[in-house]
């Protein structure tokens, strides 16, 4: 469970850093890694990039590990966005504390679900899909922080 508590300190220092990143570097490099605009699809990019770089720094052997490591990257997304919509369009919630709130129990999904996750046999073949489904995950988040579409997630 260290090594859980230290996934989540990074993940949350460096997602806290990473969020004035590109205002105090306004550089198109730093533009991919941090958010550029307040939209809640650039936000995500606090947890895909902090998360990954936070679950290498603390890595360790075997295929449960990496498996844990891309379910919690494929989970925090969609638990986050559900709460974020539901909260601002539903119950016109808008509250800076709150959103805070919300990225921290995020992370904190994230490391509860690898923390499961360790704990079961893996096939090399289910990590490697659960690899794949990851990497195209950072794709799109890639492309569309780009050319972002035309919907409230992306403004």
């Amino acid at each position: 469970m260290r090594r859980e508590f230290r996934i989540l300190a990074l993940t949350a220092g460096l997602g806290t850093v990473l969020h004035f990143l590109y205002t105090w570097l306004p550089i198109p490099l730093v533009g991919v890694f941090a958010p550029v605009g307040e939209s809640p699809w650039e936000h995500l990019k606090l947890l895909y990039w902090p998360w990954l770089a936070a679950c290498f720094l603390c890595r360790e052997e075997g295929l449960s590990y990496w498996a844990g490591v891309c379910l919690g990257l494929l989970g925090m997304p969609p638990f986050l966005l559900g709460v974020y919509a539901t909260a601002r369009w539903g119950l016109l919630i808008q509250s800076v504390g709150f959103d805070i709130c919300l990225y921290y129990l995020t992370v904190c999904l994230g490391v509860w679900i690898l923390h499961r996750a360790k704990s079961r046999s893996f096939s090399p073949r289910q990590t490697g899909i659960f690899i794949m489904l990851s990497g195209l995950w950072g794709g799109t988040l890639l492309i569309l922080s780009a050319a972002p579409l035309e919907l409230p997630l992306f403004q």
